[in-house]
């Protein structure tokens, strides 16, 4: 079995990689707009707030909203544009000179960055394989990209994409030190993608954070 790793934050040279599908999301997950009860009555008490003491951060987006850290949001331009629901989130560890963007992660729906797998002969297009997935699963739409930088480590160049499915059938690539050649994995129920065309971070909201 070819080593995979799971990309929440690790990766091969502090690369990393997160995509996406399209779950539903959480309501009241926007604040100003915490749900009410069934009945009609005062809003559900899960809905994060601040207290006496502590304080909640959020992102106050360019279009005007204020979106809790991490909390999943429906980006209705990329759910019009794509025809399916489309959700994204902020995330500190994705900031970019003081800006956030709201990025199309859903950590259930992800498929693995193979850092050592490569769907080409010279082991530079990134693998991406869904292992649990089902002919009807959606395919995930986005990867995200975490590039390192020499003397900045802790500050990798953010690149985004959105994924194709590659058929089954199709050569995989092993790198092992300076050498690429082909491996057979010999699980082919398993599904690949890779990145196919780049996107620009103006392509996704952008929000500065904010202490409540």
């Amino acid at each position: 079995m070819p080593f995979r790793l799971s990309v929440l934050g690790l990766g091969l040279s502090a690369l990393c990689a997160l995509v996406t599908c399209a779950p539903e999301s959480p309501p009241g997950s926007e604040m100003g707009e915490r749900p009410a009860g069934e009945d009609g009555g005062p809003p559900s008490a899960s809905v994060p707030r601040s207290g006496t003491r502590l304080r909640q951060r959020y992102v106050q987006g360019t279009d005007g909203s204020r979106i809790y850290l991490d909390m999943p949001v429906r980006d209705s331009v990329w759910s019009t544009k794509l025809g399916r629901p489309v959700f994204c989130s902020y995330q500190k560890r994705y900031e970019v000179n003081g800006h956030l963007y709201c990025l199309p992660i859903d950590l259930q729906e992800k498929p693995d960055l193979w850092t050592d797998m490569f769907a080409d002969n010279a082991c530079r297009q990134f693998l991406f394989v869904k292992t649990e997935a089902a002919a009807c699963d959606p395919a995930p739409l986005f990867g995200v990209y975490f590039l390192p930088v020499a003397g900045e480590e802790c500050r990798p160049v953010i690149k985004l994409a959105r994924l194709k499915e590659i058929p089954k059938s199709m050569t995989i690539y092993k790198k092992s030190g300076a050498a690429c050649s082909a491996e057979d994995i010999g699980i082919r129920s398993w599904r690949f993608f890779v990145p196919d065309q780049e996107l620009s971070l103006a392509d996704f909201q952008e929000g500065t954070e904010v202490l409540e």
